[in-house]
């Protein structure tokens, strides 16, 4: 898919994505840790479709890590 002269580029590119998220998995797991609560942490709420008769929303939480 790419040619043989780009395959730095490549692999700086996936060693990038894999680091930020090495970064971004480790910071949750650290608020994780330092929270004190039950249930769902990390609670993300958006409303998508908001038509009537449609009221279609995402909602994303973290119940446990494992």
């Amino acid at each position: 898919m790419l040619p043989a002269n780009r395959k730095n580029e490549a692999r700086a590119t996936a060693l990038a994505a894999a680091v930020i998220d090495l970064l971004l998995s480790a910071w949750v797991y650290i608020q994780y840790l330092t929270q004190n609560m039950t249930g769902y942490q990390f609670i993300e709420k958006y409303s998508w479709i908001d038509i009537f008769p449609l009221k279609i929303a995402l909602h994303f939480g973290v119940d446990g890590i494992s």
